[in-house]
């Protein structure tokens, strides 16, 4: 009778912990949400060029319509190049001087490696770089690269260029434009095919890609005019 007792006084303490286990999956699941969402990410990554090294103060970030946005604290006595590395191969390149400056990067998505070297040196493979986790739950990225393993890559020069200053540009819609330019310096754009927007939507350059039966067959470079043109900076494509 004691122990029928005791188990029948621990019920009610029973009753609670079970409903607590069940509760669990769902709390834990709102949680797995909430981390996967991206909502808990910054917007702008926090990256440190310290005397000895690199550190990044930043657990994740994510993007803006117009790319990723680092500031970076160089601490060093004199200039630094910020070299960004995915899936083992170097991208963009930051130029800062000493004190804290603000940059945008185009890269897509995913595990970032960072690392801040003098501007006579060249990372190493091996190189103490630094992990940055770069999410995208608004899903702002769309894929920017030919589906082929050596694009054939063109750029226009223009008198202007040389002669330092911006040549004219097109108004209009990228998107449009490319319908254009593309046949013009690569490959033909056929009925089927699908222009649209690559990379962030509001990033300099703005870009244009060429889909072909779900592959990527080209993508098209435009910088503004500053005076709401576009000017063809060429494309990468694939041969066909």
């Amino acid at each position: 009778m004691g122990t029928f007792a005791r188990r029948a006084a621990s019920k009610p303490v029973m009753d609670r912990v079970g409903r607590l286990l069940l509760l669990l999956p769902i709390a834990l699941a709102a949680c797995a949400r909430v981390t996967g969402s991206g909502t808990s990410a910054s917007e702008v990554a926090e990256v440190i060029c310290e005397p000895d090294g690199t550190r990044v103060a930043t657990g994740s970030v994510r993007p803006r319509p117009d790319g990723v946005h680092l500031r970076i604290d160089n601490r060093r006595t004199g200039p630094v190049y910020v070299y960004h590395r995915q899936a083992g191969q170097i991208g963009n390149v930051q130029d800062v001087g000493p004190g804290v400056a603000e940059a945008v990067a185009e890269e897509g998505p995913g595990a970032w490696e960072l690392i801040c070297v003098a501007p006579n040196d060249y990372p190493a493979d091996d190189g103490p770089w630094v992990g940055l986790e770069v999410v995208d739950p608004d899903g702002l990225w769309v894929q920017d690269r030919p589906d082929c393993e050596h694009p054939t890559g063109t750029h226009p020069d223009y008198l202007e260029d040389f002669e330092g200053g911006t040549p004219p540009g097109v108004v209009g819609d990228p998107v449009e434009l490319a319908r254009e330019d593309i046949p013009a310096q690569a490959i033909e754009v056929l009925p089927r095919d699908v222009l649209e927007r690559a990379g962030y939507p509001e990033a300099l350059p703005r870009l244009v890609r060429l889909v072909r039966d779900g592959r990527v067959l080209a993508v098209q470079r435009y910088a503004s005019d500053g005076a709401g043109g576009w000017i063809d900076r060429g494309v990468d494509y694939c041969e066909v």
